[in-house]
């Protein structure tokens, strides 16, 4: 197992609607084995991610902006390829 080095966070976005914030986060992403998640891509697509790693100076936090959430989670577990399922809609 290897060591956890940081932690990936999100802040929600809104989709015009405000459903990311409306939402529950297991509705959003839930992973369903080691490297496989389902996503509801309209709202992980409007996340803001971030990662919080020890600073070089003990008792501080090191946050960093990412490029994205779904890059974020599959680098901090040492993934080369984070599976997605896309689930979700509002069409019934």
């Amino acid at each position: 197992m290897l060591p956890v080095d940081r932690l990936p966070l999100c802040q929600p976005g809104t989709t015009g609607s405000g459903s990311g914030c409306a939402r529950p986060c297991v509705t959003v992403f839930t992973f369903v084995d080691r490297d496989c998640g389902t996503l509801f891509p309209k709202v992980v697509d409007s996340i803001t991610a971030y990662s919080v790693r020890p600073a070089e100076k003990e008792g501080e936090l090191d946050v960093r902006r990412e490029d994205s959430f779904l890059g974020a989670i599959g680098d901090a577990l040492h993934l080369r390829d984070l599976r997605v399922i896309g689930t979700g809609g509002d069409a019934w």
